[in-house]
């Protein structure tokens, strides 16, 4: 939570999915506010690494897909995001 607050500069209580990675990128924590508490999610990639861009000190934000990409194993910054459709009319 210090690390949200303090480097990012962000609100950890602001209802946002923050994703940290370690050194080796073979792990993934996840922190969530949930009205009254944190969610903590851990994920360990026994076989690969996780793909991310380099390592910077600014933040990235993902969309849902490039979110469920990361997780996966797959290079989000390579999926192509799949094109909206809106609708009008509904029969």
């Amino acid at each position: 939570m210090l690390l949200v607050a303090d480097t990012l500069h962000k609100d950890p209580t602001s209802g946002q999915l923050f994703v940290f990675r370690n050194k080796k990128a073979d792990k993934i924590r996840m922190l969530y506010w949930e009205g009254n508490g944190f969610w903590l999610l851990y994920k360990r990639n026994e076989k690969s690494r996780f793909i991310f861009p380099g390592i910077s000190n600014d933040a990235i934000e993902l969309s849902i897909s490039q979110l469920q990409w990361l997780l996966s194993g797959l290079d989000f910054i390579q999926q192509e995001e799949p094109e909206k459709l809106y609708f009008s009319r509904f029969y």
